[in-house]
């Protein structure tokens, strides 16, 4: 067995996961230990689909059957969750390589598993800075773990690529590291003036890079958040929400079809609204001037930055 720290849990597995961390030789036993088990089974019927988001070939759909939940991306992988989001088994699809469903468990199915564990994740990636974490929120294709890995190349620590887990304490909201990796688009490895990385999964032309490799430095403890940047959707449509609007818009949920917990979920997410200084980075992902952009980031601190036009 083999065992991890993702986020604030113990991640127990009987494959490895050789993109997170190895922790200790036997997961502690716990309430917050996730077992991941693999092989296969046969699929639970009926299953009863309650939501679905995106088109082929990273689609989704979610449902339930009896005491289980059902996360199908189709052609690819069925990750079979029971009630308490404590055990996760996962189902390859034929002749799926086991690097795709890694990247599906790790990016896709454990922020769910979190969210449905009371915490609140954020679709974002995120860096830390002398003035504390910076997160890029905003959809696919927004340029979140480019930044991330612009301010990491300027000395900025990765606390996340693709999900941050986000706590309120006393002193304020703290950003939990998920795991040391970021996945960029081939020609931001060259915008940026770094090798390569490694395939993230089968059907998408990013790569994965661990920041160690570039010597780039990862955080390993939970850090003051300082900052959201809100990033305009890629497909060009202006922002005319409420802040609050459009971080709800990009959090993880496992069960949609839970009122209170949205309330519950709305409530928090206006809180982290309101404690947090936001900055709206506007303009196509192409049109940045990244290190700049990058540099100022990293450079200023929140009370400055955040009255700046971030492209001046």
């Amino acid at each position: 067995m083999f065992t991890y720290r993702f986020g604030d849990l113990w991640i127990a597995s009987a494959h490895a996961l050789p993109e997170l961390s190895a922790g200790v030789a036997t997961p502690p036993v716990t309430d917050e230990c996730i077992l991941i088990e693999w092989g296969q089974a046969a699929l639970p019927t009926p299953v009863t689909w309650y939501h679905s988001w995106g088109e082929a070939p990273m689609s989704a759909r979610f449902g339930v059957c009896g005491d289980q939940f059902v996360v199908e991306f189709p052609d690819l992988a069925v990750f079979l969750l029971d009630a308490t989001a404590t055990t996760v088994r996962v189902v390859m699809g034929p002749n799926v390589p086991d690097v795709t469903a890694r990247h599906l468990l790790l990016n896709q199915v454990l922020p769910l598993v979190l969210s449905h564990r009371g915490r609140l994740v954020l679709h974002a990636g995120a860096v830390a800075t002398a003035h504390g974490v910076v997160a890029f929120v905003g959809a696919t294709g927004a340029g979140k773990s480019t930044l991330v890995a612009a301010c990491a190349s300027l000395g900025a620590a990765v606390v996340a690529d693709d999900s941050l887990v986000l706590e309120r304490r006393s002193l304020g909201w703290m950003a939990i590291p998920a795991y040391p990796s970021i996945r960029l688009w081939p020609d931001a490895f060259a915008q940026l003036g770094i090798p390569a990385g490694v395939p993230s999964a089968h059907y998408t032309e990013k790569l994965r890079v661990d920041p160690g490799t570039l010597g780039w430095r990862s955080a390993s403890e939970p850090l003051p958040l300082a900052r959201l940047v809100l990033l305009d959707d890629p497909k060009g449509e202006v922002a005319q929400h409420p802040v609050a609007h459009d971080l709800l818009s990009q959090v993880f949920r496992l069960d949609t079809r839970d009122m209170e917990a949205s309330v519950r979920l709305f409530h928090r997410v206006a809180d982290l609204a309101r404690d947090v200084a936001v900055t709206r980075l506007s303009g196509a992902v192409d049109d940045r001037d990244l290190l700049k952009v990058a540099a100022r980031l990293v450079r200023h601190p929140p009370d400055v930055a955040g009255a700046m036009d971030l492209e001046s």
